[in-house]
């Protein structure tokens, strides 16, 4: 058992076992609460558990540690599995570096010139949003 100082239903011993503070009962400042990211699987001590660059508090918005509709995963960085990060992140193509990904300015929603991280196609037009990105940066686009 032992005892709770922060309030989050962990004890201190068990805090200390998943690196969490037990003294802040959101050791990484990420919006949830230790014992939700210790009973859903995301990571206590880690703001972005999935390294999308979407914290986990943007992508489960309403915090209670379950992907509700309109959320994405902190669990999994391509919620739709299109081979785009949910937020950004950095790839090798053509010898060189860029960044992809669906939330371009990481504010955990979908902005005009954004694609939408909860379905592979966000236009519609049957190309999936990894092909329209690749296919951009192939004819030497520079804002893909």
């Amino acid at each position: 058992l032992g005892t709770d100082e922060d309030r989050d239903y962990l004890n201190i011993q068990l805090e200390k076992n998943i690196n969490a503070n037990p003294k802040m009962p959101d050791t990484d400042s990420d919006g949830l609460r230790d014992d939700v990211e210790y009973t859903t699987g995301t990571l206590a001590s880690i703001r972005d558990t999935d390294s999308d660059g979407l914290i986990d508090g943007f992508e489960d918005a309403n915090l209670n540690g379950k992907q509700d509709r309109g959320e994405t995963n902190p669990r999994n960085k391509d919620s739709d599995n299109d081979h785009m990060c949910d937020g950004l992140c950095r790839i090798k193509f053509n010898k060189q570096e860029y960044f992809i990904g669906e939330d371009r300015n990481l504010n955990g929603k979908v902005d005009d010139g954004e694609t939408n991280p909860l379905n592979r196609d966000s236009d519609g037009d049957e190309s999936p949003d990894d092909i329209e990105f690749y296919q951009c940066l192939k004819d030497g686009g520079t804002d893909c």
